[in-house]
């Protein structure tokens, strides 16, 4: 990336690092004097503009620094030639690393002694679950810990620049607010949904017993949420059609999902894909509902019926969305256009 490029690009990204803070040093630096600067460049960015659309956007829990300032880079002009201004949140979310390294090493273990017996696969996802369970306050709650605190903690890198953002709405400059997340973004942005949407003080949920800002959002679009039903119904559902005036959720259908296979050791892998991972092992209770798999919607006829009845659930192989893997979301180009139009009101 040359350096015209990337200082174009700094405009539009919020760097932050354990407990959801800004990181003020290295590469990718954010202040809180940046923020300030950052929404300025937006304000002269879209002087022209018919209307000012920001989207905030959180990217998964496996995915590096590098691989998130790279999809930002790439998909910068796409929405910019849309009239949607982003801002791109780089956070800590990569427990990937950690927890394939130790799948490996256990896999070879006993890869060694046995014979490859027909069970293989099952011992495989066994493995790998086990483990799972076992590094989860390493890799899991760590990152999710690190998402909701970019909005819980009083310097969390979210409030400080929804704070911002809200002071301009509330001094009347007219902005449309926009969420867009895949996988762990829907963890990301739970809490920060509250924050932007509650009027006054928070009873449920993450947020719960702090203030609202009660501004408007004009969409949350979720790329295959890897948050709870629980997060989903305290969270998101409270404010859907009242200060969330559309809700956009994006799933693969159940057989796709286990289809998957995430790979470990060259064709070895976990079957599934990192959702079932998170539903089964993840999560501190077994098979946990994770509002991102259309296994747990189906199974909750309350939770099915909403959606239905707001027209916000999205299968992969319909118009909306061709994403194959779980992990190809934001890589899809229908699924990417299909939310442009519906934060343009164009769907």
């Amino acid at each position: 990336m040359t350096n015209l490029r990337y200082h174009a690009l700094s405009n539009h990204l919020i760097s932050l690092g354990n407990d959801g803070k800004l990181i003020e040093k290295g590469k990718f630096a954010t202040t809180p004097d940046d923020i300030n600067t950052k929404i300025k460049h937006m304000l002269e960015s879209t002087r022209t503009w018919h209307k000012k659309r920001v989207m905030l956007y959180a990217h998964g829990g496996v995915v590096s620094e590098a691989d998130a300032v790279k999809w930002a880079d790439k998909q910068l002009k796409t929405f910019l030639d849309a009239e949607i201004y982003p801002f791109f949140f780089v956070w800590h979310s990569d427990p990937w690393s950690t927890f394939r390294s130790a799948v490996r090493r256990d896999i070879r273990s006993w890869l060694g002694f046995e014979s490859f017996e027909a069970n293989l696969q099952a011992k495989i996802n066994q493995t790998s679950e086990r483990l799972a369970s076992a590094l989860r306050h390493k890799t899991w709650l760590q990152m999710k810990h690190n998402a909701s605190h970019a909005t819980i903690h009083p310097q969390g890198g979210a409030r400080l620049l929804i704070a911002e953002l809200a002071d301009k709405i509330l001094n009347n400059t007219p902005l449309e607010l926009h969420l867009t997340g895949h996988s762990a973004g829907g963890v990301f942005h739970a809490p920060l949904t509250q924050l932007i949407a509650a009027s006054g003080f928070i009873s449920t949920g993450q947020m719960r017993g702090q203030g609202g800002f009660g501004l408007k959002l004009k969409t949350v679009n979720l790329w295959a949420p890897g948050c709870t039903n629980e997060v989903f119904t305290t969270c998101y559902q409270p404010y859907l059609g009242n200060s969330v005036e559309r809700f956009s959720l994006f799933t693969l259908p159940d057989q796709q999902e286990l289809a998957e296979k995430m790979s470990l050791i060259g064709d070895l892998g976990y079957q599934g894909s990192i959702l079932y991972l998170v539903s089964k092992a993840f999560e501190p209770v077994q098979d946990t509902p994770i509002l991102g798999m259309a296994k747990w919607i189906e199974q909750d006829a309350a939770l099915k019926s909403l959606l239905n009845q707001l027209n916000a659930w999205h299968l992969s192989g319909g118009p909306l969305s061709s994403a194959h893997t779980h992990g190809a979301f934001d890589d899809d180009l229908l699924t990417v256009t299909s939310t442009i139009k519906i934060m343009r009101g164009e769907l």
